[in-house]
């Protein structure tokens, strides 16, 4: 992969990815210094990594590439917040052969991303196991069997041919299931990036902090130069697990690939309000009004199935809400939370509205 500079347009920033063995190295390298490794292939564009998806008994590691993403507004500064639209999986094999992950074509290597190579899974490759004419186990000729010794031969024969077939169509079967699994979690990751429209991210600004809170980590950290992205909320960064990996590599190389992604709704409009009611010729003036929803990465879930909080505090269901006024280099914020009754209690059944039934009583 390759981090291109920002472009000076409206279009949102993009990276190429290429399909090299560099890629599962744990080096993060500038520029054209990976373009020019092992002549690479150019897979397309993408706009920024989500993370990187591993479980080890189903499928093997991918990556979650942004896809697609949309333009929401700017935030106080000129910070531009986007909208994740769709999302890609690259998987992170030693294969010979690049999937077609559907990325947009890179101008650049236009060419090399518009041809494929073939792939032999079916035809082309000889000596397989069906290809191999197999020796009867009986001859056609069953009337003419000369005696009982070859008969139990040819018959321990076919039950160990029979056995061997029964054992490889169960590794079959297993391989089918995983298979089935794995795109069964790939479709269902692919839904809910894409379907829900809830996910959001800025590449210069935070998301998850409210105003008041960046106010003060800026006087803290007046003096240090600190990457933005360590200062965090760390319960709206829903993205932080899966970035582990980059994160550990504690390098400023890396700092432009960690992308904190919030859950939630961002909404940002310009408003005209007319003033000057008192004299002869009204005005219009005009303001920006930010709407940030921010659900926090714990403890989420159906209402029905989580409640209360747990032994850190952390309540089910919460999110926080602000709307930010913006009116020349003047910022106004109002927050908001909300979330489960914060005690320790739980829900029988399903009514609308449950009586809480707590769950501990006092500490002794």
């Amino acid at each position: 992969m390759s981090k291109t500079n920002e472009p000076k347009t409206d279009e949102p920033p993009v990276e190429e990815v290429f399909s090299v063995e560099e890629i599962l190295d744990r080096r993060v390298k500038n520029g054209w210094d990976l373009a020019s490794a092992n002549d690479p292939d150019c897979l397309g564009l993408f706009y920024g990594i989500i993370g990187k998806i591993e479980l080890q008994s189903i499928m093997e590691s991918r990556l979650m590439l942004i896809k697609e993403c949309e333009t929401v507004g700017d935030l106080p500064g000129g910070k531009t917040v986007y909208k994740i639209k769709s999302v890609a999986f690259l998987q992170l094999g030693l294969s010979g052969d690049s999937l077609d992950l559907g990325l947009q074509p890179c101008k650049k290597h236009q060419d090399n991303t518009g041809t494929k190579k073939s792939s032999s899974l079916s035809g082309g490759v000889s000596g397989g196991i069906f290809d191999i004419p197999q020796k009867a186990a009986f001859a056609k000729t069953w009337g003419t069997i000369k005696s009982a010794t070859n008969s139990i031969k040819n018959t321990t024969q076919q039950a160990a041919a029979m056995a061997t077939s029964q054992v490889k169509l169960g590794k079959n079967r297993d391989s089918k299931d995983r298979e089935k699994l794995e795109r069964r979690l790939l479709d269902e990751l692919q839904r809910i990036f894409t379907d829900t429209d809830s996910f959001y991210y800025c590449l210069t600004g935070d998301l998850t902090n409210s105003l008041e809170r960046q106010c003060e980590l800026r006087e803290m950290n007046s003096n240090k130069d600190t990457a933005w992205w360590r200062t965090v909320d760390d319960r709206f960064f829903w993205n932080k697990h899966m970035l582990e990996d980059i994160i550990m590599m504690n390098t400023p190389l890396a700092d432009p690939w960690i992308i904190p992604i919030i859950q939630g709704f961002v909404q940002i409009e310009k408003c005209k309000v007319e003033v000057g009611y008192e004299t002869a010729e009204p005005s219009n003036e005009t303001f920006t009004l930010i709407l940030i929803s921010r659900r926090s990465r714990f403890r989420a879930g159906t209402r029905y199935k989580r409640r209360g909080v747990d032994e850190e505090g952390k309540c089910a269901n919460y999110v926080e809400t602000e709307q930010i006024v913006c009116h020349h280099h003047h910022h106004v914020s109002f927050v908001q939370v909300r979330g489960s009754v914060p005690v320790f209690w739980s829900q029988p059944g399903y009514k609308y509205r449950p009586p809480p039934r707590i769950d501990k009583g006092k500490l002794v």
